[in-house]
């Protein structure tokens, strides 16, 4: 028996859009004291991935994540063994080494 064309077109269902209000009410539902990410969408019927999309688009973007300069202090130890750079050098002082790990052998 030939079923074709008994049976009626799937219907494609169309993507939600999620008003920025109703992200901005799951996100501070999230922020929520004992709140859970798992618990949260299922208050709101959506999927804990959109939660965890809208978290991450909701962040501000932190130097370190668009690759900009990233200014690390550097404290010398006095019982290290090297000096950090000073205003008035030392005659005694050491030039500061630094010797990176290389899990490749080098050829020489």
């Amino acid at each position: 028996m030939d079923t074709q064309g008994l049976l009626p077109p799937p219907v494609k269902q169309r993507r939600r859009r999620h008003s920025s209000e109703l992200k901005e009410q799951v996100l501070a539902a999230c922020r929520l004291p004992g709140a859970s990410v798992a618990a949260v969408p299922q208050q709101f019927n959506i999927n804990a991935n959109l939660i965890h999309k809208w978290r991450r688009a909701a962040e501000p973007v932190s130097a370190k994540a668009r690759g900009d300069f990233v200014k690390v202090p550097l404290t010398v130890s006095p019982n290290s063994g090297i000096s950090a750079p000073t205003s008035s050098p030392r005659s005694n002082s050491k030039p500061i080494s630094h010797h990176w790990w290389s899990p490749i052998p080098s050829r020489r």
